[in-house]
Order: structure tokens, then C-alpha cells, then sequence
């Protein structure tokens, strides 16, 4: 089961990849000029390395999950010096991964609609020139 949604997911995000060429590709034809502003080309520095520790991360959760899924954690509940919450290191990982995915999807999210809303800035500015 593990490594089928393993397989699975992997599949997706190199479906993905596929996407993203078209896209680049799309993208040339659109013909956006390469960043100039210093504090742009730090963001889009920033943003593909942030890309990269997620998917890393993404990995080693396979990894542990394969590796150490049987062995038991106990976790402590933040706020509480007692509590603990007893599970497998396996339903830790899928845990992890779950809220990776989120912050990965937020990363998207946030990654569009900065391309979206240069596209505009650039038209805005083609058509106050013209």
C-alpha cells in the first residue's frame, strides 16, 4: 500500500515536471523578459530553493517510512509537559508528508499569482508607453 501511494505520488509530480515544460514553453512564446530588479531575482532564488527542500524532505519521508515504519515514537504534545501521543514512525511520516504537500501546494499557489501579477505590471506598463 505504502509503495504503491509511493510510486503514485512520484508519478504525479513527474507528470508534473512534464507540465511545467509546456508551460515554459508557453511561457516563451508569451516572451517575458528575463528580472533586472535585484530583489525579483533573489525571490525567484529563494523560491526554487524552497522547491527543493520540500521535495528532499517529501523523499526522506519515504525513506523513514520504509526504513523505520515499525518502530513506535512518542511525541510530545506542545503546551502539555505530560502528554504524549504513542504512534508507529510510519503514521509520523505520512503526517509529515501531508503537510508538506500543503506548504508545497502553498508555494505554488504563491508562485502563480506572482507570475500572474507581473504579467500584468509588464501589459499595464506596454500599453501606458504606447
Amino acid at each position: 500500500m505504502v509503495e504503491e501511494e509511493r510510486r503514485e505520488i512520484l508519478e504525479n509530480y513527474k507528470r508534473g515536471d512534464l507540465e511545467e515544460e509546456e508551460e515554459k514553453e508557453e511561457d516563451k512564446e508569451d516572451i517575458l523578459p528575463l528580472d533586472k530588479s535585484i530583489r525579483r531575482r533573489a525571490v525567484g532564488w529563494i523560491n526554487k530553493k524552497w522547491e527543493e527542500r520540500n521535495l528532499k524532505k517529501i523523499e526522506r519521508t519515504y525513506q523513514r517510512e520504509a526504513e523505520e515504519g515499525y518502530k513506535i515514537v512518542h511525541i510530545a504534545i506542545p503546551g502539555h509537559t505530560r502528554l504524549t501521543a504513542t504512534m508507529t514512525r510510519a503514521e509520523r511520516e505520512r503526517e509529515k508528508r501531508k503537510e508538506l504537500l500543503k506548504a508545497e501546494e502553498r508555494r505554488k499557489k504563491m508562485e502563480d499569482f506572482n507570475k500572474q501579477w507581473r504579467e500584468q505590471s509588464l501589459l499595464k506598463n506596454k500599453l501606458i508607453r504606447n
